[in-house]
């Protein structure tokens, strides 16, 4: 995307959902909203995750952490789990880490579970744990038995979205230094403003409850710009919540 920021705001307005469609997940607003968390922000919050389980989260898990729990907070249901589907490049994990450049659909899918009512550390130490069994998972897949464990994880994925069928469900992917995105040349100039849809009436609604984590760069430092694909209700909820917007400031 160029510098040329007129319309913006008409290319990604409020999107009504499918009117025709009999499930009520369909059936409800649905917009897209990004927030910077600047370099300070991210900081704070890396503070503010340490745990006895984790002592040194990184800046994806601490970031991670807080948008779901701030999303969560948001929820009518206070009672019971919720869970956070985090996609892991396997490229770095493996007994031998693969090149970024490797071809292929290689990564896979870390199940962070939670009670409803959890608090940051506790969020952040699992997805640390969750993430932390996708490196077994890479180390598995390079060995003898690779399709029988693949097999097995598939089974488990399959699963674990129809246990989770109908809960607070999100999802969490992360574009930024690892994915190249703000690498890509095509001969005018590497991106200034990387946007994760190319067309939010066909997709917003199914990125329902998605996360997508960019790069922010400013004076500060390194940061990250959070793109939500939520309801309107929790949208409206974090733009008003001032736990929220202490970290995290609008952008789009």
């Amino acid at each position: 995307k160029n510098n040329n920021n007129n319309n913006n705001n008409n290319c990604f307005s409020n999107v009504s959902s499918n009117s025709n469609s009999n499930n009520a997940f369909f059936e409800k607003r649905n917009v897209v909203r990004s927030f910077v968390l600047n370099n300070e922000s991210v900081t704070k919050l890396k503070a503010k995750s340490v745990s006895n389980e984790v002592t040194n989260p990184t800046r994806f898990e601490a970031i991670a952490g807080f948008l779901w729990e701030q999303i969560l907070s948001g929820s009518s249901t206070k009672e019971g789990k919720s869970m956070l589907s985090v996609v892991v490049d396997l490229r770095p994990r493996t007994d031998t880490p693969l090149p970024k450049e490797s071809i292929g659909n290689l990564l896979e899918t870390a199940f962070v579970r939670a009670e409803m009512r959890a608090k940051l550390p506790e969020l952040v130490a699992e997805i640390h744990g969750s993430i932390s069994t996708v490196k077994d998972l890479a180390v598995e897949y390079q060995g003898d038995k690779r399709v029988e464990a693949k097999e097995k994880h598939w089974q488990s994925f399959i699963s674990t979205f129809i246990e989770y069928k109908g809960k607070d469900v999100y999802i969490l992917s992360s574009w930024c230094k690892s994915a190249g995105f703000g690498d890509v040349d095509f001969g005018f100039g590497k991106p200034v403003w990387v946007v994760p849809v190319d067309n939010v009436v066909k997709t917003s609604n199914n990125l329902r409850n998605t996360i997508v984590l960019t790069e922010y760069n400013d004076s500060d430092g390194d940061g990250f710009e959070a793109w939500l694909f939520l309801e309107e209700e929790r949208i409206k909820y974090l733009e008003s919540n001032v736990d929220f917007l202490a970290f995290a400031t609008p952008k789009f």
